[in-house]
């Protein structure tokens, strides 16, 4: 009864990362993830366009401030560094079972940690 147990324990122990290396692989090297991070980006990136246009007037500062926050936004993606350490990032905080921060739900001790 236990060695059929620790066979399947074990199997799932070495079948489960290889799994989530190779669909982070395949997210990677296909493109997809950036291109999913990128309309991301891009739509938030136009919600804080509308919030600047609102308090900036002048065109070229209103344009720097895009940018500014372009680069902010892109960083805060993770999207100014290569896909392949993105996605190394990526496996070891999901086996570490961190999903990062959540931007709109909070826990009830106030805590955006998921």
């Amino acid at each position: 009864m236990i060695k059929p147990l620790f066979y399947r324990s074990l199997s799932l122990l070495l079948v489960a990362p290889a799994i989530l290396l190779l669909m982070s692989l395949a997210l990677g090297l296909t493109g997809v993830s950036d291109r999913i991070l990128v309309s991301i980006a891009e739509q938030t990136l136009q919600e804080v366009k509308k919030s600047l246009a609102t308090q900036i007037q002048d065109p070229s500062a209103l344009e720097a401030a895009i940018q500014l926050r372009k680069q902010e936004i892109y960083s805060s993606y993770g999207l100014d560094k290569p896909w392949f350490y993105r996605m190394f990032q990526m496996v070891i905080r999901i086996a570490a079972f961190d999903l990062g921060r959540t931007r709109v739900i909070k826990s009830f001790t106030g805590s955006q940690e998921v």
